[in-house]
């Protein structure tokens, strides 16, 4: 007999990653409250930290003077940003 694999909605992964983030709750806490593994929890944080990160390495700030420093890519990098669903 199979199981039928969960599926979360981008708001639901957004709740999760966002109350991980505040730093509330612990991660395994958050976990036990949603009934979602701890892994998956630290991997939505991932993305939507590095979802901010990334569209901000991407903007072309014209008003940014040309010997501010280039921001450093973040860690995270090779994971592609979460995007908003309509």
């Amino acid at each position: 007999m199979s199981v039928k694999r969960r599926r979360f909605t981008a708001q639901f992964k957004a709740k999760v990653a966002l109350e991980a983030i505040k730093g509330q709750r612990t991660i395994g806490e958050l976990a036990g409250l949603y009934q979602v593994h701890p892994s998956r929890i630290a991997a939505w944080k991932k993305h939507l930290v590095c979802g901010f990160l990334g569209a901000r390495l991407s903007r072309n700030a014209p008003s940014a003077p040309p010997y501010a420093a280039p921001l450093r890519q973040p860690a995270c990098w090779p994971f592609p940003p979460l995007q908003p669903q309509s």
